[in-house]
């Protein structure tokens, strides 16, 4: 087991010595829009708030496992799960229209100025051609 000095060394070795930060993100032209109007309507489901919502919800959960993660795997390991994990909850929180914009968050660790790990979103940035076939599919609706 080794003296506390010694398991503070392994600790150390197995956290690093550089920042270490996670992000999910949405790429959609209009999902700050989306994410910042409150006053919009959501008639399939869906809310504002939808990234703000997802990342403070369950936070505590999220460093729990980025702590126990610390120990058994290593500290990226939990960070990649937590922001993963937020990225589910915007598949479920975000706005509901064709449900373009719940599939596009993607996520990035980066441990000391290196990319560790990047998970692109499902649906990526929509083009200005999808954009006006989306707006046409809309207006057919009647929406």
């Amino acid at each position: 087991m080794g003296t506390f000095g010694d398991r503070i060394r392994v600790l150390q070795a197995q956290t690093g010595d550089g920042q270490l930060a996670g992000k999910a993100t949405v790429d959609q032209r209009y999902a700050e829009v989306q994410e910042r109007d409150e006053s919009l309507s959501h008639p399939r489901g869906g809310q504002a708030r939808y990234l703000e919502t997802a990342t403070v919800a369950r936070q505590d959960r999220r460093f729990r496992r980025i702590a126990d993660s610390t120990l058994r795997d290593g500290i990226r390991t939990g960070m990649i799960d937590a922001v993963g994990d937020i990225a589910d909850d915007v598949a479920v929180l975000a706005p509901l229209d064709e449900n373009d914009l719940r599939r596009s968050a993607a996520t990035t660790v980066v441990d000391a100025g290196a990319v560790v790990h990047s998970r692109p979103a499902a649906v990526p940035r929509l083009s200005d051609a999808q954009l006006r076939e989306k707006s046409r599919r809309r207006s057919a609706r009647g929406r």
